[in-house]
């Protein structure tokens, strides 16, 4: 017995003396996963039927004048249709407070489409949104790396783009996701969360202009903000009532 222990504890102590020594600082990090429980069609819930009321601010130039306009806003998003063919969703969209860019007296929302691929979200036109429908299409080139716009879940520091912006150490031309911040929600209609719940900024960038879309998980697209750095155009919107439709 006194032999088997002395083996055992020499055994040990090799195994001991064998194992690299990692350093504080070279040990990884991680993230715990936030809202382990919402799929994706559940963290960006796009159902046919879903809408976004937006309310706020919007300012801009007047067209051949250097006077500036300014007016409260209430600004809809809805998913008209939703398509799906095996993993990919097709959502044909009315409305976005990406519109209010540039706006101007009579401006109506926009048509477009987005494809969801896994968690990666595309804007694109209604047209590449019907070709889910036909069954002959394999569905080649359907969307681009130009066109994403929302990678979830979202976790702080995450950067999403095309393939030649992604490495700009400036990060410009990319969705940058910054650190997630309490929101009260409770003067938002329809949503039926307690008091606060996380939210995120995402920020894009170019030398001309940036945008910050929020987002709340679950919910979707809480607000967004868009400033030209040189002729006026400014949206700064909230989001004020939500349904989730079907």
């Amino acid at each position: 017995m006194k032999k088997n222990l002395l083996v055992s504890i020499i055994f040990s102590a090799l195994l001991l003396s064998c194992s690299p020594t990692v350093q504080p600082s070279t040990m990884p990090t991680t993230q715990p996963a936030l809202y382990p429980s919402l799929s994706i069609q559940e963290y960006f819930p796009l159902r046919e039927g879903a809408y976004w009321i937006y309310k706020g601010i919007v300012r801009w130039t007047i067209v051949d004048s250097l006077e500036i306009a300014e007016k409260e806003i209430i600004w809809k998003m809805e998913v008209k249709r939703v398509f799906q063919r095996n993993d990919i969703y097709g959502y044909e969209m009315l409305g976005a407070p990406w519109d209010l860019a540039w706006y101007e007296d009579g401006k109506e929302p926009s048509d477009y489409g987005i494809i969801q691929a896994g968690g990666n979200f595309y804007q694109t036109s209604i047209e590449v949104v019907r070709r889910l429908m036909d069954e002959s299409d394999y569905l080649g080139n359907l969307v681009g790396e130009y066109d994403i716009f929302l990678d979830v879940p979202l976790i702080s520091g995450k950067k999403f783009c095309d393939l030649g912006s992604i490495t700009r150490p400036e990060n410009m031309f990319c969705w940058i996701v910054g650190d997630e911040i309490q929101v009260n929600v409770t003067d938002i209609k329809g949503v039926a969360f307690s008091d606060s719940i996380l939210e995120y900024p995402i920020y894009y960038g170019t030398n001309p202009d940036h945008s910050i879309m929020h987002f709340i998980p679950g919910v979707g697209i809480s607000g967004y903000e868009y400033h030209h750095h040189g002729t006026v155009s400014d949206v700064e919107v909230r989001l004020i009532e939500y349904h989730s439709g079907k």
